[in-house]
């Protein structure tokens, strides 16, 4: 739904094509000649004449009841600044005799702001502005194999023809899933399109690499958006959907059998069975280690190795399974062993594969907590299995064509899900591999559990730090004896976002700590934490204030002690968070600190007795 409160947009000397729905309504049938739209309202840029070509409808016959829909264009000049659609004009034959008729258009319906709004508003989708420059026009058209199974990789023939009067100096591919679509130049030697322009009337031939998604998917759609910018700065978008249903045909996973070799062994088994409609005979090609290190902008690749325990083929028939051992590290015996590709056939089918995603580096994003001390350099690992399936119908026949795919694996080293992050043996020591956001079950964005407050405050930070251990008063002279503590609170809790501290000072509420509870223990520990010292009196109450993530904040608290003893200044300093300033809020574990005051007059008493005894 779009916003139709405003008038759309329309380029010259091109169709504007309006679909319109006719019912019969009559119990015989009836035939409509010339059928043609009716423009009314036109604005001139010169104020000349402005021309109007009307594209028409020869004939449509309409059974009784019968809907239809068609579709008519109308065609603006370069001289039209602004027009609108206000009739359908038709003739109306019926044995031999001819009624020329009108219909009047006019469009209401619901706003996208205001969708269950009652009363509809104006609608401008048949009022137009022409724009004062052409627009770009390029015709796209893709021809592809179908993608029937998981993991399957097809190539898509793009065949691109600038039909319009305009230059295109700039193209682009859109997706939402970039993970199984690739636009390749095969003109470039790596393949990367580098500058698709296209000057008026020339054409281009390009790749689209796809792949279809590691689950089975019944009319799952993948949308591809070219967008396309013209010399003179206008663009335009052209839309295409290809439509997937796939069944899975190789499944595969990973577990490591020795962490300090980085040994690991892949099962890998072919799940179609004799009782398929279609059974697969599928050959391993190759298994790779994808590995990704961010270096400033750059990014450094394939820096782990893969080498084989025993080098052998794997063919696999229907409902057949085997291993395959090989391990993964960052340093080989020789040079000729370094290569992130372990190959157990020739490389002749190359030419099929599409690069690697390697935006799934980027959206591995660390969490706080996955960060050790001294921060490390983060990376990426991920294992994929090339192979190649060879089909029988289930009448016997063999298939011509033999199908090719890539499936992902979880890294090994993470199969367990215990850690969030680890070091391949032979890598550098501050390169921590981390956890993906991509997983090889279901090959999407991974959305998390939420974080509750509970848990992003155990990685809020507090600690007190009194002006002094020990302090000296003469209670004779003042009663109260007054002395300052910083509480400082550091904010790493793992969602990255501000939090709001609040800090209570003075002696613990034993209501409020039954209410909290709700038990009798609690109510004698904390009748016991009061009886069992003095109370500090704080100058201030509360404190309140905002700390940003990685930042911290410190408050200056003063409190006043009224008689000689040890306190704890936890037990009189209470501290909780919440996050934008939510009636939520979680207390934060305050670490016990304790400050002795002791009375002038004793203690001189101490020293004199301490001198008489010498």
């Amino acid at each position: 739904m779009t916003d139709n409160r405003k008038r759309s947009v329309t380029p010259a000397c091109e169709d504007f094509r309006v679909q319109i729905c006719l019912k019969n309504p009559l119990d015989i049938p009836i035939c409509l000649r010339n059928l043609e739209l009716v423009t009314s309202d036109v604005l001139s840029k010169t104020g000349a004449e402005p021309e109007v070509e009307v594209r028409r409808m020869e004939e449509l016959l309409l059974e009784p009841q019968e809907e239809s829909f068609i579709e008519l264009s109308v065609k603006p000049s370069a001289g039209v600044s602004r027009m609108k659609i206000s009739k359908l004009k038709f003739d109306l034959t019926c044995d031999g005799l001819s009624v020329t008729g009108f219909l009047p258009l006019s469009v209401k319906g619901p706003r996208k702001s205001t969708p269950q709004a009652v009363t509809y508003e104006d609608d401008y989708r048949l009022e137009v502005d022409v724009a004062e420059d052409r627009w770009p026009l390029l015709d796209i058209k893709l021809a592809y194999r179908s993608l029937d199974f998981c993991d399957q990789i097809t190539t898509c023939n793009v065949s691109i023809t600038n039909i319009g009067a305009v230059d295109v100096c700039s193209l682009c591919l859109v997706t939402d899933r970039p993970d199984l679509a690739v636009l390749l130049d095969p003109a470039h030697p790596s393949g990367v399109p580098q500058s698709l322009a296209l000057a008026a009337g020339s054409s281009l031939q390009l790749k689209l690499m796809l792949r279809a998604p590691p689950q089975a998917v019944e009319s799952f759609a993948l949308r591809l958006l070219f967008v396309y910018i013209g010399a003179n700065g206008a663009f335009r978008e052209h839309r295409e959907c290809v439509t997937l249903t796939t069944k899975p045909i190789v499944k595969a996973n990973a577990r490591l059998l020795d962490a300090y070799s980085g040994v690991c062994s892949m099962d890998i088994q072919n799940i179609t069975t004799s009782r398929d409609t279609t059974i697969a005979k599928v050959e391993v090609q190759r298994i790779s280690a994808v590995s990704r290190h961010a270096l400033g902008k750059a990014t450094e690749k394939d820096f782990v190795f893969i080498c084989p325990i025993r080098n052998r083929s794997l063919l696999l028939e229907s409902d057949q399974r085997d291993s395959y051992c090989f391990s993964l590290t960052g340093s080989t015996a020789s040079p000729a062993m370094e290569s992130s590709e372990l190959w157990l056939t020739n490389q002749a089918a190359t030419e099929v594969l599409p690069p690697w995603p390697d935006y799934a580096f980027h959206l591995a994003k660390p969490l706080k907590s996955q960060l050790r001390t001294p921060p490390s350099q983060l990376a990426y690992l991920q294992l994929a299995v090339f192979w190649k399936a060879q089909l029988v119908y289930g009448d016997g026949t063999l298939s011509t064509t033999t199908i090719f795919g890539e499936t992902p694996i979880q890294n090994p080293f993470l199969s367990d899900g215990s850690h969030p992050s680890h070091r391949v043996p032979g890598t550098a020591a501050t390169l921590e591999i981390i956890a993906p956001k991509i997983g090889a079950e279901e090959y999407i964005i991974e959305r998390p559990a939420p974080i509750t407050l509970g848990e992003a405050a155990k990685n809020v930070i507090s600690t007190l730090h009194p002006s002094s251990a020990t302090i000296t008063h003469s209670f004779s002279e003042s009663r109260l004896c007054s002395f300052a503590t910083r509480l400082t609170v550091l904010n790493l809790n793992q969602t990255l976002r501000d939090v709001w501290v609040t800090v209570n000072c003075g002696p613990v509420d034993s209501t409020a700590s039954n209410s909290e509870s709700g038990g009798v223990a609690s109510i004698l520990q904390a009748v016991a934490a009061v009886s069992s010292q003095q109370a500090l009196i704080p100058h201030q109450t509360v404190f309140r204030a905002k700390v940003a993530h990685g930042a911290s904040h410190s408050f200056n608290i003063r409190l006043r002690a009224t008689a000689p003893s040890v306190y704890d200044l936890s037990s009189s300093i209470r501290t909780f968070v919440s996050f934008d300033a939510d009636s939520e809020r979680c207390a934060l574990h305050v670490p016990p600190s304790y400050v002795t005051v002791l009375d002038s007059r004793a203690s001189h008493g101490i020293h004199g007795s301490h001198r008489k005894r010498r």
